[in-house]
């Protein structure tokens, strides 16, 4: 097969996928099982091994994907719009939405200044030097040798 031809297949398919999605989309948003879309999505895809579960528990934003972020906007029952990103396609249902005790999350928010400010540091760091490429290090360059020749003494 051709590269053009594998171009071709490739833009066909993802046209096919994009297509479902779509009409995934639809059915979830007039309050389809997840589920059996999801399923229904594999079957299209022919991905042969099942679908992981569509129950992904509860998530904070730190757990998603910077572009899929946006779903924590959400209010409880609504369904997203359809997230396109370089693995698929993505449809979220929000199901309850809670913020949690500050005595709670004061673990995971002193992780996360101290992974920043390590970060920071890491960066000025890097920032801050500035690597040159020394030739007189490695001294003159030595001669080749060819076969027959005597060997060159090392200079000092």
């Amino acid at each position: 097969m051709t590269e053009a031809q594998e171009q071709k297949q490739t833009e066909a398919s993802e046209k096919v996928m994009k297509t479902e999605a779509e009409k995934l989309h639809s059915q979830a948003a007039a309050g389809g099982d997840f589920a059996k879309l999801q399923d229904e999505a594999f079957q299209t895809a022919g991905i042969k091994t099942g679908a992981p579960t569509t129950n992904m528990g509860k998530m904070r934003r730190t757990m998603l994907p910077p572009d899929q972020v946006s779903i924590m906007d959400m209010k409880a029952g609504e369904v997203s719009p359809l997230i396109t990103d370089q693995n698929g396609y993505f449809i979220y249902k929000l199901k309850s939405k809670e913020t949690i005790p500050l005595d709670q999350a004061k673990d995971e928010i002193r992780g996360t200044l101290r992974a920043e400010r390590f970060q920071s540091s890491m960066k000025a760091i890097e920032e801050s030097a500035t690597p040159t490429l020394n030739d007189k290090y490695f001294g003159e360059a030595m001669p080749l040798m060819r076969p027959g020749m005597p060997p060159v003494p090392p200079r000092h």
